[in-house]
């Protein structure tokens, strides 16, 4: 019996000891494995790159110093209450200490990490989101259904969802969308045809303005990954709105209301404040989101103001007939924008407002941009029936988002924190928001895409009721092309394109053909009380809707003639000016009408438009 006992006194230290041997390994495994991960970053690899070649080891006891181990022990004449006693007040003092530690390096407990990477079937590394921890009962009902929006690899979202009066989802029809497109339009990673995805290294900023013109010319998508250093994580709270943002829970705004929406498509807006608003993100029956944040600042980084020809032409034509010169208020909002969004909302396909180009930047959150981009090249004068097919009338929304697709190339960009995001200006978009996010960005005109600027337009003067987002004055839109034309002279040392200016000169000597004249734009009441009322309202929109086509609205705008004038001897220049402004129209409209409508044409040179004039 002693020898049983000494033979199992032998086998519980061998135990112990081979235990302790592999804990050992553990922790040289663990600090080899911290070493290669150190020299990846060191050698230009990210951290996410690093812990995926190297992984941390995880469940390796902490090594104990000889005074812990010492202090584990019962001291002279304590009992063993007094030891178990004492031992749980020191762990606990230990773990407050940790925890102080961890608050004041930063180090203590942080939400859930929204972008990861992760390996693709080709054992490439792709950009992705964590959209499922934290939301469920959170931000979006419990009863929400769990989808995968497909790519490489697949990303998991939840369906947006508000319970009705039977329980049923009171947003099936947007779900039913976001599903089909989850199914059919996958995830694009790397660039194609019409979408440009640029990484680090980038070129220098010139280099790269210079580029997204190029590309946006020709209705191309530049996405950049990573380019500006992102916000800390966290929520969208009215603290984080006031610290960052001086938007203050008070400020009135206009929310679009989902489950209104589902009734009324043409007025689904309901009057709040900021504050309301962020209280509302963590109400699962509540689906919304505010599209005109005021957000008076620099949205975007410095350099990508020198896109905005616009503005430029606002500020170096401020000296030309000061006394009635003013700047309209589009000018400023569109300029620097912010959205907000609850989680699981939807915008179905539409058109950003009279053809600007869009920065899309996210600060918090993540955005699921869908872009379509016509499957075969085509004219101008064919593009208005790929967008009547592309998009869709508010009073009759398709319940399949594939009916808009039949002649259309689609693809799903995932816009996460510290991506940027340049989108050409007729481009036919949807946008979900598969969790509470904050958006920034900034919209604006771009001589070298006026060529797809004017085919927007023109579509947006009888269809913009259902193909674009925001409503603007005619007329204050107007004054933006007449001041653009009348900058031109200033910038003799640039080159355009032809086809862009030929499309500048279009839109100014024609206003009326470009003009907002749909119902909703009208001064004249929507909604009448008797079949009476409701005819006369109807033969003053028919008045009214005459009077801006026939343009003589903007012949009381400042500069017009100047503007007229200017065009004209462009036109003259490039060959393309007759008899009378009539003539030149016809004359502009044909040519034009003569090859790819995202064509830019070669490039020209217009400084002897006014050489000719000096002499």
């Amino acid at each position: 019996m002693a020898d049983l006992a000494m033979g199992s006194s032998s086998m519980i230290d061998n135990s112990a000891s081979v235990s302790n041997d592999s804990i050992e390994k553990l922790r040289q495994h663990q600090n080899t494995q911290h070493k290669k991960r150190w020299r990846m970053v060191r050698k230009g690899a990210t951290k996410e790159e690093a812990n995926l070649a190297c992984p941390p080891v995880t469940g390796v006891p902490r090594r104990k110093s000889n005074k812990e181990l010492h202090s584990y022990q019962r001291k002279e004449g304590e009992s063993p209450e007094d030891t178990a006693r004492r031992l749980a007040r020191n762990a606990k003092k230990a773990a407050t200490a940790r925890a102080r530690y961890g608050k004041r390096t930063g180090n203590g407990e942080k939400p859930v990490t929204l972008v990861h990477y992760r390996r693709s079937s080709a054992g490439c590394l792709r950009k992705r989101a964590d959209l499922v921890s934290g939301i469920l009962g959170k931000y979006i009902s419990d009863a929400a259904d769990l989808c995968l929006w497909k790519g490489d690899p697949d990303l998991s979202f939840y369906m947006g969802w508000v319970s009705g009066d039977d329980t049923e989802n009171v947003l099936e029809r947007e779900t039913t969308f976001v599903r089909e497109i989850a199914a059919m339009v996958p995830i694009l990673d790397d660039s194609n045809e019409w979408v440009n995805v640029l990484t680090a290294p980038f070129s220098d900023p010139t280099q790269l303005v210079r580029h997204i013109q190029e590309a946006t010319s020709r209705n191309k998508v530049v996405v950049l990954r990573d380019y500006v250093r992102p916000m800390a994580q966290g929520e969208i709270t009215v603290d984080f709105l006031q610290d960052e943002y001086n938007i203050g829970p008070f400020v009135e705004v206009e929310e679009h209301d989902s489950v209104k929406k589902q009734l009324d498509r043409t007025n689904p807006t309901v009057a709040t404040t900021v504050g309301k608003f962020i209280a509302d993100i963590q109400d699962v029956s509540r689906s919304a989101m505010i599209l005109d944040l005021p957000l008076p600042r620099d949205t975007v980084p410095s350099h990508f103001h020198n896109l905005d020809d616009g503005s430029q032409a606002m500020a170096h034509t401020k000296f030309v007939d000061t006394e009635e010169f003013t700047l309209p208020r589009e000018q400023v909002t569109d300029r620097t924008w912010a959205l907000l969004h609850h989680a699981g909302t939807l915008s179905r396909w539409h058109r950003d407002t009279i053809g600007k180009l869009t920065i899309i930047i996210v600060d918090r959150g993540c955005k699921l941009w869908i872009e379509q981009h016509p499957r075969k090249s085509l004219t101008r004068s064919e593009i208005d029936l790929w967008f009547e097919g592309s998009m869709e009338d508010n009073d009759e929304p398709s319940t399949s988002a594939l009916s808009s697709l039949q002649e259309s190339d689609a693809a799903t960009i995932v816009i996460l924190p510290g991506d940027i995001v340049v989108q050409p200006a007729a481009a036919v978009h949807s946008v979900y928001t598969p969790i509470p996010s904050l958006t920034k960005g900034s919209s604006f005109w771009l001589y070298d895409s006026m060529h797809i600027t004017e085919v927007a337009r023109r579509h947006d003067a009888h269809s913009g009721d259902f193909t674009t987002n925001v409503d603007h004055t005619s007329a204050h839109t107007y004054v933006a092309f007449i001041r653009m034309i009348l900058n031109i002279k200033a910038l003799k040392n640039r080159w355009f394109p032809r086809r862009a200016i030929a499309a500048l000169c279009l839109m100014v000597l024609a206003p009326g053909d470009y003009a907002l004249r749909y119902r909703l734009t009208s001064p004249f009441p929507q909604v009448f009380d008797d079949e009476q009322e409701e005819k006369r309202a109807q033969a003053q929109f028919q008045k009214w809707s005459a009077a801006q086509l026939k343009g003589t609205w903007a012949k009381k705008i400042p500069c017009y003639t100047n503007a007229q004038d200017t065009a004209m001897d462009i036109c003259t220049h490039m060959s393309l000016a007759r008899k009378n402004v009539k003539h030149t129209v016809t004359s502009l409209q044909q040519f034009l009408d003569i090859g790819p409508w995202d064509e830019p044409g070669n490039v020209i040179s217009l400084a002897a438009v006014w050489d000719m004039a000096d002499q």
